[in-house]
């Protein structure tokens, strides 16, 4: 086992890993503030992501086998971010009327997945094949409908619940139509 090394604060916390052995998650600074991290292969000292222009906490959820990370950051509301191999941001994602928007995962098509709240306190599930092209996935009459990760084969693990403290996990797949 190897500890995933801070930024000087208490925290450290791994969501995402890709074939190569990269993780993504966040680590606290010494102010505790929370910061999106990648950390290499056999190693436990952090890359620290950051913060985005006007947030005030990051967290990376996924990364795929290119080196692109998602994830979510907080600045009053939360809002997603795709951050590509070359440092390039994609700020804020955010699904259309959603309070909060939350991504976790991201394969190799650069396929992304997530889930938001809307204004009824709601969770909709999210597939995203750009940060601009949204699919909303629901599992009715959930309440609360999530996607975590998708791999390269386009399966997507989630999570929907069917009252308080009921969680169910289920997989789905994304298939294109052959109007595509």
């Amino acid at each position: 086992m190897t500890l995933l090394q801070t930024l000087g604060g208490t925290q450290s916390a791994g969501f995402g890993i890709n074939q190569s052995g990269e993780f993504a998650g966040y680590t606290t600074n010494a102010a505790e503030a929370f910061h999106a991290t990648t950390w290499a292969t056999n190693t436990s000292a952090p890359q620290d992501l950051g913060t985005l222009p006007g947030g005030t906490n990051s967290y990376a959820r996924g990364i795929n086998n290119l080196g692109q990370v998602v994830g979510h950051y907080y600045d009053g509301a939360l809002h997603g971010f795709l951050r590509d191999a070359d440092g390039t941001l994609t700020f804020p994602i955010d699904y259309p009327g959603a309070t909060d928007t939350i991504l976790a995962g991201i394969n190799d098509k650069g396929w992304m997945t997530g889930y938001y709240d809307d204004t009824k306190g709601i969770f909709h599930a999210l597939f995203l094949q750009s940060p601009t092209e949204f699919v909303v996935f629901d599992v009715i009459p959930s309440r609360a409908t999530y996607f975590g990760g998708i791999n390269n084969r386009d399966f997507i693990c989630g999570t929907y619940s069917s009252g308080p403290l009921l969680a169910h996990g289920f997989i789905a797949r994304v298939r294109r139509s052959s109007g595509d």
